[in-house]
């Protein structure tokens, strides 16, 4: 769906505050607090983004990406990672899981929005399978 966004991230206040401002923006909004409930919601709503911290206990964002490729191609949502770690061995695995745009927290909402207006266009530069971080 065009206008739908699923939040994925362990920290309940960064889903909540993220959910808020996109309702203000006119999103529609989907959460999730695990990677494992983040995969069900987009089986059932097909957001257009997926917006996921990539360190969370149990499956992380990694794995949460490399799922959603795999099961899902060229249908994949587009995916954006949000990490509060400022390294760029973190981001390069970000992107071979799948990710088109690796954010740094803590961000602005409009630096998240311009990131949503041009991950289309890095999305297009993605192969359809993610290689696996550690064939690299």
């Amino acid at each position: 769906m065009e206008n739908v966004v699923l939040i994925i991230d362990d920290n309940r206040d960064t889903v909540d505050t993220l959910t808020a401002l996109f309702i203000q923006h006119g999103w529609l909004t989907e959460r999730a607090y695990n990677g494992r409930d983040g995969i069900a919601a987009v089986a059932q709503l097909m957001p257009a983004y997926v917006i996921s911290d990539l360190a969370m206990p149990g499956m992380s964002g990694y794995d949460v990406a490399e799922e959603l490729r795999r099961t899902y191609g060229e249908r994949c949502p587009i995916l954006i990672a949000l990490t509060g770690w400022d390294d760029q061995g973190v981001a390069d695995q970000a992107m071979a899981a799948g990710f088109s745009i690796v954010l740094n927290k803590p961000l602005q909402f409009d630096q998240l929005m311009s990131a949503m207006k041009i991950a289309p266009l890095a999305e297009a530069e993605l192969p359809l399978q993610p290689s696996s971080p550690s064939s690299s």
